[in-house]
């Protein structure tokens, strides 16, 4: 059972695992971007039209300035990407401006991409970029379709920080720090207010400042820190800036993530080890079954629940074993008949031998003896041929003895044999127009046996009629033979096919007729997934059907 959770578990997890973890190869992701391209060219390339005909109607030294000033009207990032910006997209300074890192397939992408040509691309950081470099120019144009990092935490804080800064902007800055310590007492974050010079930024941090008035920067605990400058500071040299340290944003903290995820393998291996679990004890019953099975207990079966994933199994287990039952009673019982029947013409024959040995017996009770011998030998003779056909007949059908051969003509042949055989009887032969010349696919000796002890046994009781139907009824051909006899009585038609059963059980001293005849018939239709059984005929004596299906050719 462990071997079997950890097998599924791996086979569950790893494809799992890479499509959460893997960027660069995640087929999810890689099928969304081929599907979202196409619609994404053609929902901007009006934009990307109407932004290229304003900046042809400026210098180019102007056009930084004019995409600084359109971005504020999109609520993504819009920038306009120089040659070296490209080459250099992995820098510090170029990631902060721009806000995603490029990897060296979409840089090498970009600088190859033909002029007035439109590319969307995944970037490193999973976001959808669209570019489009400009016609006659060594710039291209760059437009974030999803919210950077950088927007998406200002977009957190920004009403946090204007209420901050009206509060600043009604208090004298000499009181600054008097504010700071009203406010921070309701805040979950520390605040602070200190001269950018003290602060020790980056020179891009220092730079955000100056020119946008705020930056951010994340720490290793996961925390944000946001530098806000300080009303009335535009003109001066070195200006207040409003630290908010240690703010849990962007997102949730990686505890979160990870406790998250914990859950949710949790989760899906408790699934997998119930599954498991529960097929295991299933399976070890079934095996505890087969094993008390094959110690001898015919009797026991497996235990079949209602909504067991192995019910299918154990019932076609448990009808094998009822199989595998009946055919070893059946072999039980033919045992002791054959032992039953093996011992007269044996007795016969051993009391003939002693005779013929004693000095007191004449020439003619000699030649009694020895002919009782003989007789005993040609019953011993009969009786193995029957039973080894009937052996025969027992096991599994060969479907390579099936041919296609003209039933109605060997029943024909077979029915003028019983005519010779029988002069005293009459013999009607009657087949379906349609089954006159047609081919059957079937056992032909396994069939010609079946007429022929059919007739046999249609012989030894009628009076003087018997008559032969062959017939189609729906997806079966039907077999009828009746006679004019005694009739079976009615609770004797399924024993008539029990080996060695006989009616006339006084006749096996004085025949050759030892009860297999009727057995082998049902053994021989059984192999061509038929069955017989026997009825009372219009005749006045017995009739007896058999009906198989009709195979394909």
């Amino acid at each position: 059972m462990i071997k079997a959770f950890f097998r599924i578990w791996i086979l569950v997890f790893i494809p799992l695992g890479f499509l959460l973890f893997s960027e660069s190869m995640n087929p999810i992701k890689m099928m969304n971007h081929w599907f979202v391209s196409d619609r994404v060219n053609e929902t901007f390339k009006g934009t990307f039209y109407l932004i290229e005909q304003r900046l042809a109607a400026l210098p180019e030294e102007q056009w930084q300035a004019e995409i600084h000033a359109l971005a504020d009207y999109f609520g993504y990032e819009l920038y306009l990407l120089s040659q070296e910006q490209i080459q250099q997209a992995e820098q510090d300074a170029s990631q902060a401006q721009v806000g995603v890192v490029l990897s060296e397939d979409n840089q090498t992408a970009l600088l190859a991409l033909p002029p007035n040509e439109t590319l969307l691309i995944l970037a490193d950081n999973d976001s959808d970029v669209l570019v489009k470099r400009l016609d006659a120019s060594s710039w291209w144009l760059y437009m974030m379709l999803d919210e950077s990092e950088y927007l998406d935490t200002l977009n957190q804080s920004r009403g946090t920080l204007h209420l901050l800064m009206a509060r600043f902007q009604e208090t004298d800055s000499s009181y600054w720090p008097v504010l700071i310590a009203q406010l921070q007492p309701e805040f979950g974050f520390e605040l602070a207010v200190s001269p950018l010079s003290q602060l020790g930024l980056s020179p891009e941090h220092h730079r955000q400042l100056l020119e946008q008035g705020i930056a951010w920067s994340l720490k290793e605990d996961a925390s944000t820190v946001i530098y806000q400058r300080l009303p009335d500071q535009h003109t001066v040299e070195d200006p207040m800036i409003l630290v908010a340290d240690r703010i849990p944003l962007p997102g949730p903290e990686l505890t979160i993530l990870a406790l998250a995820l914990i859950i949710l393998v949790g989760s899906i291996s408790l699934g997998i080890f119930l599954f498991i679990f529960v097929l295991w004890r299933e399976l070890n019953r079934l095996k505890a079954a087969t094993s008390e099975f094959g110690k001898g207990n015919l009797q026991h079966r497996a235990e079949v629940k209602k909504g067991s994933m192995i019910s299918e199994l154990s019932q076609t287990y448990n009808r094998m074993a009822d199989q595998i039952e009946g055919m070893i009673q059946s072999q039980r019982e033919l045992t002791n008949a054959m032992a039953h029947d093996l011992r007269t013409p044996l007795s016969r024959v051993s009391f003939a031998f002693e005779m013929l040995q004693s000095a007191d017996t004449t020439e003619e009770e000699q030649a009694r003896y020895r002919q009782s011998i003989a007789s005993g030998i040609d019953t011993l003779d009969h009786l193995i041929q029957q039973i080894l056909a009937l052996s025969r007949y027992s096991r599994v059908a060969d479907i390579t003895q099936f041919r296609e051969v003209a039933f109605a003509k060997l029943l024909e042949q077979e029915i003028v044999q019983s005519r010779i055989e029988h002069p005293q009887l009459s013999f009607d032969l009657s087949v379906a127009p349609e089954l006159s010349d047609q081919l059957i696919k079937l056992d032909a000796r396994a069939m010609v046996r079946l007429v022929n002890n059919l007739l046999a046994n249609a012989c030894r009781f009628a009076a003087s009629n018997i008559r032969v139907t062959l017939t189609v009824e729906g997806n079966s051909y039907l077999l009828n033979v009746d006679d004019d006899g005694p009739g079976i009585p009615e609770s004797e038609r399924y024993a008539v096919f029990e080996p060695f059963k006989q009616l006339n059980n006084e006749q096996r001293e004085v025949s050759k007729e030892h009860g297999l005849g009727l057995a082998i018939v049902q053994q021989i239709i059984y192999w061509h997934q038929g069955q017989v059984w026997a009825e009372e005929s219009d005749l006045g004596g017995a009739r007896f059907c058999v009906r198989w299906p009709i195979l394909c050719p």
